[in-house]
């Protein structure tokens, strides 16, 4: 009778399969980038790395609404300026017609006064956004700057002076107007000042906790690709002891024959 071995070629056979796994397993690491793909690969790194992606998805959304709040202040100073330029005009008008005795000159003046007078008067009726008037109001709109609510920025301007009906005032309300437009353009700025100050906190906050699921989750891949070569040694070592196992008891088995 002869007796072969059996758990020799049973235990190579297990280390042959263990290490096609983990090869499997480092190759699709590589392959996906990630470390932690599921949480049976790390369980504690998976909810922790899924709870800082719904933060960054919340914080995502409040960036969102702070460039809608950034879009209304930038064109808020536009509408601004562009009053203010022409208030500016008018007042050089008036100095150039009271300058002059030439009747051709006043009368060039006063139509070009007249013009610029009724474009102020458009702008600041057509000067619209998001569906809102943005001059010669008080509260443009508050905007949130926390995910959980609790911070927010309020967009106010001053009251400005009727400019709604510019062209009924007199001439001596237009040094008030272009005051009004100053003070409006000023704090215009400052809000979009203070609205990038809270979007560059807001990408700093959010840059960490992405760099924190990184290091969670991502592969290390110059350690996955040791781990790839270990394996593909062990692998060729067991194959290897495999086939030497298999002659020996075929050779074995020739002698009893």
């Amino acid at each position: 009778m002869v007796i072969t071995n059996t758990s020799t070629a049973s235990l190579l056979s297990n280390i042959y399969t263990a290490n096609a796994d983990a090869l499997s397993s480092s190759l699709s690491k590589i392959a996906s980038g990630k470390r932690v793909q599921n949480p049976g690969d790390d369980f504690a790194a998976y909810i922790r790395a899924s709870g800082l992606n719904t933060d960054v998805t919340a914080y995502q959304g409040i960036r969102q609404d702070l460039q809608g709040a950034k879009g209304l202040t930038d064109y808020a100073a536009g509408v601004g300026n562009a009053v203010m330029e022409d208030l500016t005009r008018l007042q050089e008008l008036q100095d150039l017609y009271n300058g002059t005795t030439d009747t051709d000159k006043q009368t060039a003046y006063s139509t070009e006064y007249d013009t610029v007078k009724a474009r102020v008067t458009d702008t600041i009726a057509d000067s619209v956004y998001d569906g809102a008037a943005v001059y010669a109001t008080g509260s443009l709109g508050a905007f949130n700057v926390d995910p959980t609510g609790t911070g927010s920025i309020d967009v106010n301007a001053s009251d400005t002076a009727d400019v709604s009906a510019f062209a009924n005032i007199a001439n001596d309300d237009i040094g008030a107007e272009l005051t009004a437009a100053q003070t409006y353009v000023a704090e215009m700025n400052s809000f979009g000042t203070e609205i990038s100050r809270a979007m560059k906190l807001n990408d700093t906050v959010v840059s960490g906790k992405q760099a924190t699921v990184s290091a969670l989750i991502n592969v290390d891949e110059l350690q996955e690709m040791a781990n790839v070569t270990n394996m593909q040694v062990r692998q060729q070592a067991t194959v290897s002891m495999m086939s030497q196992a298999n002659v020996s008891q075929a050779a074995l088995a020739r002698l009893f024959a």
